[in-house]
């Protein structure tokens, strides 16, 4: 089996659609039954130095969850109709304030994001939200799913 990576550092679903669309022929070339499908990290992420210069502001992550969902069910019917299995994959859990550190780290107003979040764990739940959502799409889809999240939860425990 030979596997080709084409995952781009910061990328969301809209930039990993736009790419899958514009090549989707040369993917077929390839002769691949199946994809692997995993980029959502970004997705869920907020513009934290917008909020840490003003908190008081109301702000949508990268891609908001209804978008997210419709994109990926798009993506899985341009696979199909195009004789490609997509296979899923979950988000990996995140620890909230390891996160928070490394983003906050640059110099951005940690008390303003504090305050917008009211919880720094909120972090933690918010992006659960998008893993559950890509759990939802594979029963509906009928698409494999690889469960990357709950092996790293039960080690931790």
């Amino acid at each position: 089996m030979s596997i080709e990576n084409k995952a781009k550092f910061g990328s969301t679903i809209s930039i990993g659609k736009n790419l899958i669309f514009k090549n989707i022929e040369l993917i077929k070339e390839t002769k691949s039954k199946y994809v692997i499908m995993e980029f959502w990290g970004n997705d869920c992420d907020y513009n934290w130095k917008e909020i840490s210069e003003n908190p008081d502001g109301e702000y949508l992550p990268n891609t908001p969850l209804p978008k997210f969902i419709e994109s990926i069910n798009t993506i899985i019917e341009k696979f199909r109709a195009n004789g490609i299995e997509p296979i899923l994959t979950n988000l990996p859990p995140l620890s909230s304030q390891k996160y928070f550190d490394w983003f906050a780290k640059n110099g951005l107003n940690t008390d303003n994001i504090k305050k917008w979040m009211g919880n720094i764990d909120r972090i933690y739940k918010h992006q659960e939200t998008y893993s559950l959502a890509l759990m939802d799409i594979a029963n509906k889809q009928k698409c494999d799913l690889i469960d990357i999240r709950t092996p790293i939860i039960l080690e931790q425990n």
